[in-house]
């Protein structure tokens, strides 16, 4: 076949599907009637098609909280249904955000260096050397330390049986089985040694630093990286699918806590939203100094410029053809999803009681972006 007659046919073929491909919907106005509207419809359909009990949907613009809305039951025997305000959820890796912010806090303050050896700020625990490079604070936080994937020892079966975090740290330090600044392989180890040493530089125990210089401050008096005593109670029931079947999963107590221990609400996690988007804590005032912010919005590693990359606690992600951060929580019984747009100043975050391994996280969150 002569080459230009077959660009032509190619051409003819290629014209009407590309030109449905580059068709973009006109998306509607973001506010609040209309996202109501849309999480009263997409969520409580996702809900139903994978048996999920409970589920709690935020969106924020600015400093304005655009949607707050609570779905289902946080038990399926006593029928309680969930509070946008009361309800508990295991929000797993959003932790890392807020480890993330901690460390570039006490970094603004000068009180450690994200690029220095990390055993500079250790004693009795040390990182074992390998490669001839320290692991440096900076490739905890971007998910390159070089660590081997260790999935042991997450959490106990109960609170006499859960280990500190120190102890955690010293039992299951994985082997260094690559050069720091290499990979970003995903590391739960690496983000709890980061706390660990929020922890070792400020003096006070991780989970109190974070009440007392990030969750107080947010009025976020419901959450906590320590959910024991009264905040039990108001933990939601996580779930698994035993084929068509719910199961209730047993409580654990969790042994890596700056990188998966929050529990928290959907009414808190809109203030700290609002700290993200717009840097103001509960009085107006800014909350953040642009160091943080700057940290956990830049991307500080990407293997290609092709693929995704990180930044301190966030990926750095394109949805529906816009930049966005995000980070998506996994636990027993519970998913959740923070996706923020940081040109827009606009973000979500659902949360819910059955672990579908995101299934409906990312179906909302994509429907949600692609919609407004």
């Amino acid at each position: 076949m002569p080459v230009l007659l077959f660009i032509l046919i190619c051409a003819a073929i290629c014209r009407p599907v590309c030109a449905v491909e580059t068709a973009t919907p006109v998306p509607q106005q973001l506010n609040s009637n209309s996202v109501v509207a849309f999480a009263s419809a997409a969520i409580p359909t996702a809900m139903r098609q994978g048996k999920i009990p409970g589920a709690v949907f935020v969106v924020v613009r600015g400093d304005q909280v655009v949607c707050d809305e609570a779905f289902g039951v946080s038990d399926l025997k006593t029928r309680q249904p969930v509070s946008v305000t009361r309800t508990l959820f295991r929000v797993a890796s959003l932790s890392k955000i807020f480890t993330a912010a901690s460390v570039l806090e006490l970094a603004h303050n000068g009180r450690l260096n994200l690029h220095r050896n990390v055993n500079t700020y250790l004693t009795r625990l040390q990182i074992a050397p390998a490669f001839g490079q320290p692991i440096t604070m900076a490739d905890l936080l971007t998910h390159t330390s070089g660590f081997d994937d260790c999935q042991f020892g997450y959490a106990a079966p109960s609170a006499a049986e859960r280990l500190s975090l120190r102890d955690y740290l010293i039992k299951h330090q994985p082997a260094r089985v690559r050069p720091p600044d290499l990979f970003s392989v995903y590391d739960n180890y690496g983000f709890s040694l980061a706390g660990y040493l929020v922890q070792k530089v400020s003096g006070i125990p991780f989970a109190a630093y974070v009440q007392n210089e990030i969750l107080a401050p947010l009025d976020m008096w419901h959450s906590s990286f320590s959910p024991a005593g009264r905040l039990g109670p108001e933990l939601a029931t996580g779930y698994w699918l035993d084929g068509d079947t719910v199961r209730a999963c047993r409580r654990s107590h969790v042994n890596i806590t700056p990188s998966a221990g929050l529990c928290t609400t959907a009414s808190d996690m809109s203030h700290f939203m609002v700290a993200l988007l717009a840097n103001r804590g509960p009085g107006g005032a800014e909350f953040f100094p642009t160091a943080v912010l700057r940290g956990l919005e830049r991307q500080q590693f990407a293997a290609n410029p092709e693929l995704p990359g990180r930044c301190y606690g966030f990926d750095r992600v394109t949805v529906a053809g816009r930049a966005a951060l995000r980070q998506s929580g996994q636990w027993p019984g519970f998913n959740a999803v923070l996706l923020l747009f940081p040109k827009e100043h606009c973000g979500l975050f659902l949360a819910y009681n059955l672990c579908d391994y995101l299934r409906m996280g990312r179906s909302v969150s994509r429907r949600f972006a692609e919609e407004f």
